[in-house]
């Protein structure tokens, strides 16, 4: 015979009876487990949809952040780079070792370079953010 869940009257839980350790914890059944959990447990507040404002952004942090995501994005241009210097066989000899040096060099410092670049312009965008903040009060986001 399969044992079936229980079901507490007017609250909508179910309990798995093979689940319950009711008997370990001092208990005669699941529901009364139930009922003593329920009972210290604090109700949960519906959510609320609320407007905040986003006063003040961390310069470092934020220049940390766009280095890190502009890095990445310099990463993605590395095998542009490395297939466009390998297109020059047409060349002639010593344009194109000159043209796969140059390639190669720009596909490998394209990240650096692109990191370098997103930190300056994080921090410098976050002060100009939080001047801006100032004046004006800064952004507002919805959140729930």
């Amino acid at each position: 015979m399969a044992r079936r869940p229980l079901t507490l009257p007017g609250e909508g839980l179910r309990l798995q009876p093979a689940a319950c350790p009711a008997i370990v914890r001092g208990f005669t059944s699941c529901v009364q487990l139930s009922q003593a959990t329920h009972a210290r447990m604090e109700p949960i507040p519906p959510l609320v949809s609320a407007t905040r404002r986003i006063k003040r952004i961390a310069p470092l942090q934020l220049a940390k952040m766009s280095a890190l995501v502009y890095g990445v994005m310099g990463l993605l241009f590395c095998p542009v780079f490395l297939v466009m210097s390998l297109m020059t066989s047409h060349l002639a000899q010593q344009q194109r070792v000159g043209m796969m040096v140059f390639g190669t060099g720009f596909a490998l410092m394209m990240p650096v370079i692109y990191a370098v670049m997103g930190f300056v312009f994080g921090a410098l965008s976050a002060f100009i953010y939080n001047v801006a903040a100032r004046w004006i009060g800064g952004i507002e986001v919805e959140v729930e």
